[in-house]
C-alpha cells in the first residue's frame, strides 16, 4: 500500500492534518473550559467576598439571623450558607461535624449553619473541608475547590470566604455554583469543532491529493523514463510542467538523456565500425580473457583455424552474452562476430601455448607455425590486452593465413629454378659446341651438323623468352587486347596451314569437325589463334606416328566449345591438377626433346580466362587426352572490356 510515493505523501499529509486538528481541538477545548471555569470562579469569589463583607458590617455577633441569610440568598444567584467558627476549629483538627438529629427543622439542625436553605443536604455540610483548608480559613484566607455535593453526578465550584470581624475569622461564608451549564457549553463547542473538522479534513485531504499528485506524477513519469532508458530506449523524455525543483530535475534528466543518447549512439557507431572492420579483415582476430577462454573471434579467424570436423584439436568455448540494445545487436549481427553462447572455436595446441605465454609474461610475441596435422601456414601475433589503468584483462591475437604466400614463394622459387634450368640446358649446349669449334675439336666437315644443333637451341631459347614475355604481359594486365569478330572455322584453317610441316613430319592428320554454322565470337584473334595453335601443337607432338588428332567446335547456350583430342599416352591422374601450371611437364625428357617450354598450357589458360572463358582437360592414361576451352558468343558475357587498356 505504501510502496508508492503518492500513497506515502497523501497518507502523511492526512495524518499531519488529522493530528493537527486533534491537538488544536483538544487545546481549544481545554483552554475554553479553563476560561469558563476561571470566569465563574472569579465571579463566585467576588460575590462571596462582597457578601462576607456585608455580613461582617451588619453584625457584631458570632452568628447571623435566619432573616439576614434568607435576604442574602435572595440577592445572590448562587447558594450560600455560613460555617461557624467552632465547626472550622473542629475540622482544622481533623474532626467531623455531627449529623443533625432526625426531625430537626432545616436551618436549625446542629452542625448546620443558622438559616440554611430548605434544599441544603440533610447530612451536614455540603462539602467536608480538609484540615488544611479549615486552617487557612481560620487564618483569614480564601479557599476555592471543585467537587460534588449530595449527588455524585453534580459537579460544582465552591468558594469559602472567611467572615472577618475585627480582623478575626468568626466563621466562613460558603457559596457554590453548578458547573453543569459550563460543562454542557464546553461539550457543545467540542461538537461544533468536530463537525467543522470533518469538512476541513476532507478539504485538506483533497488539497493533499492534488499536491501529492503534482509531486508524485512527474516523479513517476521520471521513474518510468529511467526504466525505459535502462532498457536501451535512449529517446525517452519527460514533460516539464513546472519551474520548481521537480521541473528542474526533469530538465536535467532530459539533458542527461540527450547526452546519453548521443554518447551511446557514438559508442554504438564506433563499436559497429570496429566490429565491421574486424569481421571484414583479411586477418583473423581472436581475443581471450585471463583464463585463456575465447571471448571474441571474427569469421576470418574461424576460416583460418578451421571447423570441428577437420580433425584438429578442438576446444569448445562458451562466449558471454552481452546486454545489448537493439541497435548494438544489429551492429553485432552485421559484423558477424562470433559472440553467442556455445560458439565452437578451434584452438590448436600451439596457438593456445602462445596465448598462455603472453598472459603469463605480458610481452607480445610473433610466430609462424603450422597447425596440428594441417597443411596451412599461419603467422600469429599475440599481444596483451590492458585497460586504462594498465591492468591486463586478456590477450588478442592477429592470425594471418600465409599458405598462399608460401605457395607463391614456392612457385617463385620453382619458376626461377625452371627458367634457370630451361635457359642453362640450351645455353650449355650452344656454349659447348662453340668452344669445341673454336678449339678446332670439331672437324670442318662436321661443323654444319653442330651449327644446326646450335640453331635449334637458339630457336628454343627464343621461343622460351617469347613465351615468358607473353605470360608476363597477360598476368600483369598490361596486354593490349584487340577486339575482333572471330570465325572459329577460318581461324582453325589458318592454324592448320602453319602446322602442316609438323603434321607431315610427325605423319599425323587433323580431323576438323564443326557442328552447323558457328557464330563469330568476340575476342583478340591473334591470342585465340595462339590458344588453338598450342593445343594442336601439343596434340600432334604427343600423337603416335600415323595417328589422328580430332578438333571439334560446337555451340551450346550462347557459347562455343572447342576441343582437341589426341591418341597419345595420356596424362597420369597425379599430374592432372598441375597440368595448367608453368613449366609443368608430364614427361620432361620427351617434352624437351620435342621443343616444349612447359609454358604453352599456362598461356592457354591465361588467354581463355582473360576472354571470360574456361578451360578443361580429360585424359585416360594410355588412351589419350582431350583439351577444351569455351568462349561466349555474347560480348557482354565475356568480360572482355574489363581486360582492355
Amino acid at each position: 500500500m505504501f510502496n508508492s510515493l503518492f500513497s506515502k505523501l497523501i497518507s502523511t499529509y492526512i495524518a499531519v492534518i488529522l493530528i493537527t486538528l486533534l491537538v488544536l481541538g483538544a487545546a481549544m477545548s481545554y483552554l475554553l473550559g479553563d476560561y469558563y471555569y476561571s470566569t465563574v470562579e472569579q465571579e463566585l469569589l467576588s460575590e462571596s467576598r462582597e457578601l462576607a463583607g456585608i455580613i461582617a458590617e451588619n453584625t457584631a455577633q458570632d452568628s447571623i439571623s435566619p432573616g439576614v441569610m434568607a435576604a442574602l440568598n435572595r440577592i445572590s444567584k448562587n447558594r450560600v450558607f455560613l460555617i461557624s467558627r467552632e465547626d472550622l476549629i473542629q475540622m482544622a483538627y481533623g474532626g467531623a461535624v455531627n449529623n443533625p438529629p432526625p426531625g430537626a427543622p432545616p436551618g436549625d439542625q446542629p452542625g448546620s449553619p443558622p438559616g440554611s436553605p430548605p434544599d441544603a443536604p440533610p447530612n451536614g455540610l455540603p462539602l467536608r473541608l480538609a484540615p488544611q483548608d479549615a486552617q487557612l480559613l481560620l487564618e483569614g484566607k480564601t479557599v476555592t475547590r471543585r467537587g460534588h455535593l449530595s449527588r455524585p453526578d453534580q459537579v460544582v465550584i465552591f468558594a469559602v470566604v472567611p467572615v472577618l470581624v475585627k480582623g478575626e475569622a468568626t466563621g466562613a461564608l460558603f457559596s457554590s455554583a453548578p458547573l453543569a451549564d459550563i460543562t454542557e457549553a464546553v461539550r457543545a463547542v467540542r461538537r461544533i469543532m468536530l463537525i467543522a473538522a470533518i469538512p476541513a479534513l476532507l478539504l485538506a485531504a483533497l488539497f493533499g491529493l492534488l499536491i501529492s499528485r503534482s509531486l508524485a506524477g512527474p516523479l513517476g513519469r521520471l521513474s518510468e523514463a529511467t526504466v525505459q532508458i535502462a532498457g536501451g530506449d535512449y529517446r525517452q523524455r519527460v514533460e516539464i510542467v513546472s519551474g520548481d525543483e521537480i521541473g528542474r530535475l526533469g530538465q536535467n534528466f532530459n539533458r542527461m538523456a540527450l547526452s546519453l543518447e548521443d554518447t551511446v549512439g557514438a559508442l554504438a557507431r564506433e563499436k559497429g565500425k570496429i566490429e565491421s572492420i574486424l569481421a571484414n579483415m583479411d586477418e583473423g582476430v581472436v581475443a581471450v580473457d585471463n583464463d585463456n577462454r575465447v571471448i571474441l573471434i571474427n569469421r576470418q579467424a574461424v576460416r583460418t583455424l578451421g571447423s570441428p570436423q577437420n580433425g584438429r584439436l578442438t576446444a569448445q568455448q562458451a562466449l558471454p552474452q552481452e546486454s545489448l540494445s537493439e541497435t548494438n545487436k544489429q551492429n553485432q549481427q552485421s559484423a558477424r562476430l562470433s559472440m553467442q553462447p556455445g560458439a565452437e572455436v578451434i584452438m590448436d595446441r600451439r596457438l593456445k601455448e602462445l596465448f598462455a605465454a603472453v598472459l603469463a609474461s605480458g610481452e607480445s610475441c610473433s610466430e609462424e607455425y603450422t597447425p596440428d596435422g594441417g597443411q596451412t601456414f599461419i603467422q600469429a601475433h599475440v599481444s596483451r590486452l590492458t585497460d586504462q589503468d594498465g591492468h591486463g584483462f586478456g590477450a588478442v591475437g592477429v592470425l594471418q593465413d600465409i599458405t598462399e604466400i608460401k605457395k607463391l614463394d614456392q612457385l617463385r622459387r620453382d619458376f626461377v629454378a625452371n627458367v634457370s634450368h630451361e635457359l642453362r640446358t640450351p645455353m650449355t649446349s650452344v656454349q659447348g659446341y662453340i668452344e669445341a669449334m673454336l678449339d678446332s675439336a670439331i672437324p670442318i666437315g662436321e661443323r654444319d651438323k653442330y651449327l644446326e644443333v646450335i640453331y635449334r637451341e637458339t630457336l628454343r631459347l627464343n621461343k622460351l623468352i617469347y613465351d615468358l614475355l607473353d605470360l608476363s604481359m597477360i598476368e600483369s594486365g598490361k596486354e593490349k587486347w584487340e577486339l575482333n569478330e572471330i570465325e572459329i572455322p577460318e581461324l582453325v584453317g589458318q592454324v592448320l596451314l602453319k602446322l602442316q610441316p609438323l603434321m607431315e613430319k610427325r605423319r599425323v592428320t587433323v580431323d576438323s569437325r564443326f557442328t552447323g554454322r558457328l557464330p563469330p565470337v568476340p575476342g583478340d584473334e591473334d591470342r585465340i589463334e595462339q590458344v588453338i595453335f598450342n593445343l594442336l601443337d601439343n596434340a600432334i607432338k604427343f600423337s603416335p606416328a600415323g595417328g589422328v588428332v580430332t578438333l571439334r567446335a560446337e555451340e551450346a547456350d550462347d557459347k562455343i566449345t572447342v576441343s582437341v583430342t589426341d591418341r597419345g599416352p595420356g596424362i597420369p591422374l597425379t599430374d592432372m591438377e598441375h597440368i595448367w601450371e608453368r613449366f609443368h611437364r608430364v614427361e620432361k625428357s620427351r617434352s624437351r626433346a620435342l621443343g616444349g617450354t612447359g609454358l604453352g598450357l599456362a598461356i592457354v589458360k591465361q588467354i581463355v580466362e582473360a576472354h571470360g572463358g574456361t578451360v578443361n582437360v580429360h585424359s585416360v592414361a594410355g588412351e589419350g587426352s582431350t583439351f577444351s576451352f569455351t568462349l561466349a558468343t555474347n560480348l557482354a558475357e565475356t568480360g572482355f572490356f574489363s581486360n582492355m587498356p
